[in-house]
């Protein structure tokens, strides 16, 4: 066999351009068998790469001369992968304090999907509506404005999602969270329904209680997630 054939065909590197020279200096030099079979490698590799092949090899006998194609090495496989596309997000805002301290937005559309941060009880202003009572240490003394604060905190969520063209209705999930799980509960029957506009409210509903919320006279936050046609 042709020493110059050995190995010849490993495109992983540089020898696929020393291929291609040396097909052209045979065909010069009239070396036409072997200029077919450098030719044959080369479109072999070719035809590999637009089908993305990393896992093949190709034998191929010509003149009574065996040649191998060998696929890429690892780490050079150039197999054609779905492009990631970036998401299309549409975000809102109140213009609220905490927004920029915190770094977040108020709601993300993503095609269908809009994603509500959780609300709370805030008016135009950033004034808590119903703010609860603090002691000296800071600590809510009692949790009786739980009502004023779930209304408002509704009324904050669907001024949110209007500006999707959404409203309470697209809503197909929420998570209530709370500092008094008693007063929430009492509240949440009446206040939800008229909310929602039902006695049976169609959304998927979690109630949490915790110790404390992110600003210290707030009884309620509600997170949302509502769905819209595409």
């Amino acid at each position: 066999m042709n020493p110059r054939l050995n190995n010849l065909f490993d495109f992983s590197d540089e020898a696929w351009y020393a291929a291609c020279i040396a097909a052209v200096a045979n065909l010069l030099l009239a070396d036409h068998a072997i200029a077919v079979v450098y030719i044959l490698g080369i479109f072999t590799s070719v035809a590999l790469f637009f089908l993305g092949s990393g896992a093949y090899s190709v034998d191929a006998r010509l003149f009574g001369l065996r040649v191998t194609v060998v696929p890429p090495r690892k780490g050079r496989n150039l197999r054609k992968e779905p492009f990631p596309m970036p998401l299309n997000k549409e975000t809102r805002t109140f213009g609220m304090p905490w927004e920029s301290q915190y770094g977040y937005v108020q709601a993300v559309k993503v095609d269908d999907t809009i994603y509500v941060s959780g609300q709370l009880s805030h008016d135009d202003e950033g004034n808590m509506v119903g703010a609860a009572p603090l002691d000296d240490n800071g600590n809510i003394q009692d949790h009786s404005n739980m009502e004023i604060q779930m209304r408002q905190t509704y009324a904050n969520a669907k001024k949110i999602l209007a500006e999707f063209g959404a409203t309470l209705d697209n809503v197909v999930e929420e998570v209530v969270y709370v500092t008094d799980m008693d007063q929430a509960f009492a509240a949440a029957g009446p206040v939800r329904k008229e909310a929602y506009g039902s006695q049976i409210p169609q959304v998927a509903s979690t109630i949490l209680v915790t110790p404390r919320l992110a600003l210290p006279t707030q009884l309620i936050e509600i997170k949302f997630v509502a769905k819209v046609p595409h």
